[in-house]
């Protein structure tokens, strides 16, 4: 019978190569890892221009010292030509509905009243300008974050412009208080010169009317005579009076005898004798009284019209006083303006801003000076991590010497005993060799670092120099401060007050010279009055002279003709009744008469008083014009000397933007770091390299795979080069990868791929160690461990932004040294002793942990395969005899 042969089929060549297949796939993790994710976050700062903002301008322009304000559209025309974001000009609806579907992650509004209260900085209560933005931080909240960076950037922006807008007003505020303050000094100058006249023409004034006291003395002596001889006159008139009284009654008994009347015309002609005696005294005393009259007139004219030339210089010297006095309040308000609290917040913001800036200075220098002393103990560190590391090849070379001392070792054959040492021979010598290259590596970062304890010193010196020029600094902005305070004090203590004086002290000469004019024109027309009496008088007194003589005459005539007097008897008789009658008129007038002469005497001695009166005031008027005089000079020195000041401030565009921006901010990188991608590189190649590590164990569990090899030492030697290569493979894959895909490109590749090699190596024997003691629950631990190396090493912010547990964990964590190293290799170039010291430390340790692991695997996969060994042998047997049956 023909037995047909089957061929045996063929396994596929995925189940060939599986392994290997596995192997790949795990080595590629790091790298699917890393550039993937990184990829997907590559540069996202450098793509801020593509992020949406909505921009809604509301903003109405005003109009701010004689300028259109429109600080809304020029925004708007800033933001059209800036692309730091992608900015969209849109109504404030559109705006919202795409805020909250997501179109955009930001929404400016600038409210209509921007302007407006931008233009309010002169105010009593000046309004700021508000500024609204919205983000929606759940629809992505890095992008509102980073919508509010470049928004506070904005807003510095949108400041710094309205600041130097309010800079250039205030100094065109002081420039025109400036020109102010130029026109009251050339008023004050005019003042001055004024003054100056005023006072010369006040000596002639006070000069003027000391004479004028004088005259009236004269006057008044004069009245006193003049009365005298009116009372005399008036006596004399009531003796004719009598007389002619006595005629009549004569001529009546003249009728009744002639004898009767020759007696009494020999009477008769001597009264004639004596009227003619008494009026002409009386025309000499009405003559003289005429004469000094007219002189009072004219005098008195000329008084009242140099009394009237005063009242007119003084209205206009308190007209120019008050003009003066406004000035300066227009001076001072413009004054207490510029010199208000918001203008004194900003200087003490910029004083502050120094201050600040020296303190940064003064860190520097600390930090420098820690950082010195850090460094030292850093190196002291890996001066003593190396005699560890002596100490534990020494410790090592005396455990291999007991090994072979040991009755197990001495059991073994020749070849099993070469064997053996052989295993330990090789590690212990690359130990050796690695320690001393270590430590020839930390004396040449030892020279290397020599040359940075010049930087102390460096930074010494930018600290001297601070201390010279922030203090000067400080002292320009007080002595700015204070020039103003200055000014605006002598404009308020000085000046106004001066001036207040100078209107007050116009006023009361103005009054005075008013009251003065007004009296002067009473005793002028009171003069001409006097002078029209006497006229009348002095016309009268030839009169009554002539008819004195012919009366004196007639009754000569009347003695010498007696004979004939009877005959004219009857005229005579009439002629008495005429002068009996004209007497009587005489007599009538003379209580008048010697009223009027009682008040000229009155006002003559009122006249007195009143020029001595002026005579003195002319003189407080001359000491008042003397002082007058010096402070209008003083006024016009001070207004000259602050015009000056003031117009020697040169304002230009350049001193504007140093009032808006005082501070510029130069940043330098003490390491450079390309995009987001290559600071996060640090972080997720340590995770990827781990996680290549978790599933190479998981696919190949070494709690699980037989082992192969005499012996337990054999099998961990043969699998101790398949992790060391795997773990550098998948290393070096990851960089290379990285930087072919991503554009990855640190500062020193090498240290990059070392770095990568000893964490990947390190991480390799922690997890394959975990495993080998605890299978699928060492896998889990780990995974949980790797968790808690995320939360620890400080990956993503800096562990003093994290919990104080994870501060604390942090130095134990293998990730920290990890991240460490990447990210000195990627940013600085430095070397990374301490993180290859650590990394060959833990693969030191863990690989030899694993030896102990594996002697209880052999032994319990040995008693495995006796217990399985016996029933067989036993069914073998048993075969054999029924076959022999």
């Amino acid at each position: 019978m023909k037995h047909a042969e089957k061929e045996e089929k063929q396994p596929s060549f995925l189940k060939r190569h599986f392994n290997a297949i596995a192997t790949v796939c795990i080595v590629l993790i790091p790298t699917i890892y890393t550039t993937l994710f990184l990829g997907s976050m590559w540069d996202p700062y450098g793509n801020v221009s593509d992020l949406p903002v909505a921009v809604v301008n509301q903003d109405q322009s005003v109009t701010f010292h004689d300028q259109t304000l429109s600080i809304g559209d020029d925004l708007i025309d800033n933001l059209k030509d800036n692309d730091s974001l992608d900015f969209s000009f849109v109504d404030a609806k559109t705006a919202q509905d795409g805020l909250e579907d997501g179109t955009y992650y930001m929404a400016i509004t600038i409210p209509e009243d921007t302007s407006a209260n931008a233009s309010t900085v002169l105010d009593d209560t000046p309004k700021k300008v508000q500024l609204y933005y919205e983000t929606n931080p759940g629809t992505n909240y890095i992008a509102s974050k980073m919508s509010e960076t470049a928004m506070q950037k904005l807003k510095t922006e949108v400041s710094s412009t309205i600041t130097e807008a309010y800079t250039e007003t205030l100094f065109d505020q002081i420039g025109t208080a400036g020109d102010g303050m130029q026109d009251a000094a050339d008023g004050a100058k005019e003042l001055d010169d004024g003054a100056q006249k005023l006072k010369d023409g006040s000596v002639t004034l006070s000069d003027n009317l000391k004479v004028l006291a004088d005259s009236t003395l004269t006057l008044e002596e004069g009245c006193g005579t003049l009365t005298d001889g009116l009372t005399a006159y008036t006596d004399g008139v009531a003796q004719v009076d009598d007389g002619a009284k006595q005629l009549e009654d004569g001529m009546n008994q003249l009728q009744d005898g002639v004898s009767p009347l020759t007696d009494g015309a020999s009477q008769l002609q001597s009264g004639a004798s004596q009227l003619q005696s008494g009026v002409d005294a009386y025309t000499e005393g009405v003559a003289s009284a005429y004469t000094g009259a007219q002189s009072l007139s004219s005098g008195s004219q000329q008084l009242s019209t140099g009394s009237q030339n005063l009242q007119d210089g003084a209205a206009q010297l308190y007209e120019g006083s008050r003009q003066l006095e406004a000035g300066l309040s227009q001076l001072s308000s413009s004054l207490s303006q510029s010199c208000n609290e918001e203008t004194a917040a900003q200087i003490k913001t910029l004083s502050a801003g120094l201050e600040q800036l020296q303190t940064g200075i003064d860190t520097l220098k600390s930090s420098v000076s820690n950082s010195g002393t850090a460094t030292t103990e850093a190196m002291q560190a890996v001066a003593g991590d190396l005699q560890t590391l002596g100490s534990g090849l020494a410790s090592l070379q005396s455990a291999q010497q007991a090994l072979m001392s040991t009755d197990a070792f001495q059991s073994l054959d020749a070849e099993s005993q070469q064997e053996l040492l052989g295993c330990f021979a090789e590690p212990m010598s690359s130990l050796s060799t690695a320690a001393t290259q270590l430590q020839s590596d930390v004396t040449a970062l030892a020279t290397a670092l020599e040359p940075s304890a010049q930087l102390p010193d460096a930074v010494n010196q930018l600290a001297a120099g601070a201390d010279q020029a922030l203090p000067a600094a400080n002292e320009a902005l007080a002595s700015l401060s204070g020039g103003l305070q200055t000014v605006q004090s002598a404009v308020d203590d000085q000046l106004l007050p001066g001036a207040s004086a100078l209107t007050d002290g116009a006023a009361s000469l103005s009054d005075g010279s008013a009251t003065l004019s007004s009296g002067l024109q009473t005793a002028a027309a009171g003069a001409s009055a006097l002078t029209d009496g006497l006229g009348t008088l002095h016309s009268n007194s030839s009169s009554l002279q002539n008819g004195a003589i012919a009366l004196d005459d007639g009754i000569s005539t009347l003695v010498e003709k007696m004979p004939t007097l009877t005959v004219a008897i009857n005229q005579l008789q009439s002629g008495s009744k005429t002068l009996s009658d004209g007497t009587g008129q005489l007599t009538a007038q003379n209580d008048t008469l010697l009223s009027g002469a009682k008040q000229l005497q009155d006002g003559a001695a009122a006249l007195q008083d009143g020029a001595v009166q002026l005579a003195d005031g002319s003189a407080t008027l001359k000491d008042g014009l003397v002082t007058l005089t010096d402070g209008s000079g003083t006024l016009w020195t001070a207004l000259q000397d602050g015009a000056t000041e003031i117009s020697d401030i040169n304002s230009t565009d350049d001193t504007y933007d140093m009032f808006a921006s005082p501070v510029d901010a130069e940043e330098t990188y003490a390491s450079h770091v390309e995009n987001n991608g290559h600071a996060m590189a640090a972080y997720m190649m340590a995770v990827g390299l781990w996680v290549a590590c978790l599933a190479y164990c998981i696919m190949f569990s070494p709690y699980e795979v037989p082992l192969t090899g005499k012996n337990a030492i054999q099998s961990w030697a043969k699998k101790l080069p398949v992790l060391l290569m795997v773990a550098w493979v998948q290393a070096i894959g990851m960089v290379l990868l990285l930087h072919l895909f991503n554009g990855f490109a640190p500062q020193d590749m090498l240290q990059t791929i070392l770095v990568a090699g000893f964490s990947s190596m390190a991480y390799m024997a922690i997890i394959f160690c975990l495993n080998m003691y605890c299978g699928k629950i060492g896998s889990f631990i780990l995974l949980v461990f790797m968790v808690l190396q995320l939360s620890g090493c400080a990956g993503t912010y800096p562990s003093e932004l994290s919990a104080k547990f994870f501060r604390v964990i942090k130095p134990f964590m293998p990730f920290t040294y990890t991240v460490q190293g990447f990210r000195s290799s990627i940013a600085t170039g430095r070397s990374n002793a301490t993180t290859y010291v650590v990394m060959i430390a833990l693969a030191a340790i863990f690989t030899l942990l694993m030896i102990p692991a594996y002697k209880m695997k052999w032994k319990r996969e040995k008693t495995q395969a006796d217990f399985t060994e016996e029933p067989e042998t036993t069914s073998i047997v048993s075969h054999k005899q029924a076959v022999s049956q």
